[in-house]
């Protein structure tokens, strides 16, 4: 750990070195990525289908229809819809995807837009006296997007989900977990989203939510309502329809009056603000917002850029990296850092050519700067995370997340032990240790009362973070079950490593 002695680190910076582009050269490269490489044409007369991999090991199923006049030469907006669930069979799976195909083709297919539609086989009905089921993933989606990125010309700034019932809620889910991948979702008939700390991490995704006030199928029609006085708190653009006797359906009939908002909406890939919160849903938020990547899943970050310098609250992190563009400093001219009130990096920064995850988002250099963490610095923080309280209620947990995550809970490790907090410096913390089961994977690894937890892998216990319940939410909702896990504890004064095997 770090003390308060030890201030002067955090001037230290890690900058990528790489051989130094010229503006010119870097905006000739920048271009030819968001403009896209020439693709085949293809004939959209026919379903372009195949599978990708899911996280709970079956294959997910992507039908893909092309616009009139599809030629593969220019980048076109992309619309990825999924449908309604849990379904029982793999073959209701795929009436779904061609009922939502239905939905929307029509409406497409001659204003030049590209329709993707999932299977949806991960999220299928299992034998149980309750309801249970595999949730589909973030990941799972993404692998879906990028396999359809390398076959067809998409605009990488416009790329849209819409959903229908589980397909909307996981809609709303995606796009919180990583915005970036959004310019905006439809989910009509979902359950909502109540919780701020989810909303929080929308970012500049656009949202038009559909909703019945008769549905019978979500748990309650507050939970859409409280989304969308939270999202218009929030600043995010986004439109709430209502209708007083509409029930669970798919609102096909708004589709074409929503269609122009939809064409409007265009992903800015360089947002002059960004913010990540962490919350207890079922998917974090991916660790890197945009421009800003932290080292932790535990990190709040709010980051802003305003003329040549990067100004950032942040917590429960150690390291922050900084993917830069010319949209958002002016790489000609010195750049400032500012981490929580302490100027963390001054100087110019040289263009380079980067490999990037997102054709869209170019990146012509990168910064990587140590967060202060001594008593003055986490005050800074402080005062902005503690503007984070929810200002609307929350409602109940909706039942798709309810079920999803009582599936997962029955198959997923959860460590039986009991502790106690213990302060430690420059903002970090522990737990000792005060009871565990000698018959459980921690006992038989070798934890023992006394010992004082102070990481989780490659997360540390912060002061004001998760706890000890970091370490059983990570194993719940990761994308697949870990065979084992390391504890990080000081027994008797000294680090040890602690194996915990799973299987």
């Amino acid at each position: 750990m770090i003390g308060r002695g030890s201030a002067a680190v955090f001037l230290l910076v890690i900058c990528q070195v790489e051989p130094e582009t010229t503006r010119a050269q870097f905006a000739a490269f920048e271009a030819s990525q968001i403009e896209g490489r020439a693709f085949p044409a293809a004939d959209p007369e026919v379903v372009h289908s195949w599978t990708v991999p899911a996280s709970g090991g079956r294959d997910l199923g992507v039908r893909v229809l092309l616009p009139e006049g599809y030629d593969g030469k220019r980048p076109l907006p992309l619309l990825v819809a999924m449908g309604g669930g849990p379904v029982a069979t793999i073959e209701l799976a795929r009436e779904q995807a061609r009922q939502m195909a239905a939905n929307w083709w029509g409406l497409l297919k001659k204003r030049g837009w590209i329709l993707a539609v999932l299977e949806d086989t991960v999220s299928l009905v299992q034998p149980a006296t309750d309801l249970r089921y595999d949730a589909l993933r973030p990941e799972d989606f993404r692998a879906a997007v990028e396999s359809l990125q390398e076959r067809f010309n998409v605009h990488p700034h416009r790329v849209c989900a819409a959903g229908v019932s589980l397909g909307a809620n996981y809609a709303i889910q995606f796009a919180a977990h990583r915005p970036e991948g959004f310019a905006a979702i439809v989910p009509a008939s979902s359950e909502g989203e109540s919780r701020e700390s989810v909303l929080r991490n929308l970012g500049g995704v656009s949202v038009y939510a559909l909703n019945g006030a008769r549905d019978r199928n979500i748990r309650t029609i507050e939970g859409p309502r409280r989304m969308a006085e939270i999202l218009k708190r929030l600043g995010v653009r986004s439109e709430y329809e209502e209708s007083e006797t509409g029930g669970h359906e798919s609102f096909r009939d708004r589709y074409a009056d929503l269609l122009p908002w939809l064409e409007k909406a265009i992903r800015n890939p360089w947002p002059k603000i960004v913010v990540r919160v962490p919350h207890e849903g079922l998917f974090p938020p991916d660790r890197r917002r945009y421009w800003v990547e932290a080292d932790s899943d535990q990190a709040r970050f709010r980051a802003e850029a305003a003329e040549q310098t990067l100004t950032v609250s942040a917590a429960c992190c150690r390291n922050l990296r900084f993917f830069l563009n010319d949209a958002l400093v002016d790489l000609d001219r010195p750049l400032k850092i500012v981490v929580n009130g302490r100027e963390s990096y001054s100087g110019k920064v040289p263009r380079a050519i980067h490999a990037t995850r997102d054709r869209g988002i170019v990146v012509a250099a990168t910064v990587d700067v140590p967060v202060p963490l001594d008593h003055d610095a986490v005050e800074v923080a402080h005062r902005w995370t503690s503007t984070l309280a929810p200002t609307v209620g929350e409602t109940k947990l909706a039942w798709w997340e309810f079920y999803a995550r009582a599936t997962l809970s029955e198959r997923r490790h959860r460590p039986v032990w009991e502790g106690e907090p213990v302060e430690g410096s420059a903002g970090f913390g522990g737990y000792r240790i005060t009871s565990v089961e000698p018959d459980s994977p921690e006992g038989k690894a070798g934890l023992q009362v006394g010992d004082v937890v102070v990481g989780f892998e490659d997360e540390l216990f912060y002061r004001d973070g998760e706890g000890l319940t970091l370490v059983a939410r990570t194993l719940l909702r990761r994308p697949r079950a870990p065979e084992n896990y390391r504890l990080i504890v000081r027994r008797e004064g000294k680090p040890v490593t602690v194996p915990v095997p799973l299987r």
